[in-house]
């Protein structure tokens, strides 16, 4: 019952990590933000999460049946080896949820001094 409300909240404040890290603002005016920027985007936020949890869990289920196939137990560098591999995927999604603040916010948004200059001659947000 309460799992789609949570997924909504999920999706419409998967920006504020960045906005946390890129612009100085209040905690309330950093929940605002991301609600401001995700208005009318919820089909392509929701397109990029699945995207990079179909990528994250396709290279750990792949990891994991590579791995116990050829060890057949469990010992710290399967755990390590899986860990490695959670750890990319996660990676991943940061990357991911970057760029669309980026397009989102505009490319001025980002903080020079964490990021460096930023590409400025498309967007995965466009509809053309």
């Amino acid at each position: 019952m309460i799992i789609v409300p949570g997924l909504y909240c999920f999706v419409r404040l998967s920006v504020l990590d960045q906005i946390i890290i890129n612009e100085n603002r209040s905690p309330k005016g950093n929940l605002r933000r991301s609600f401001e920027l995700t208005q009318g985007k919820l089909p392509h936020l929701i397109a990029i999460h699945l995207i990079y949890v179909a990528i994250g869990a396709f290279g750990y289920l792949t990891a994991s049946l590579a791995v116990f196939a050829l060890t057949n137990d469990e010992t710290w560098i399967t755990e390590a080896f899986l860990s490695l591999i959670y750890d990319f995927a996660e990676a991943f999604g940061i990357v991911c949820m970057t760029t669309a603040y980026v397009d989102l916010a505009g490319h001025d948004a980002l903080n020079p001094e964490l990021f460096g200059p930023a590409r400025k001659d498309w967007s995965i947000f466009d509809e053309s």
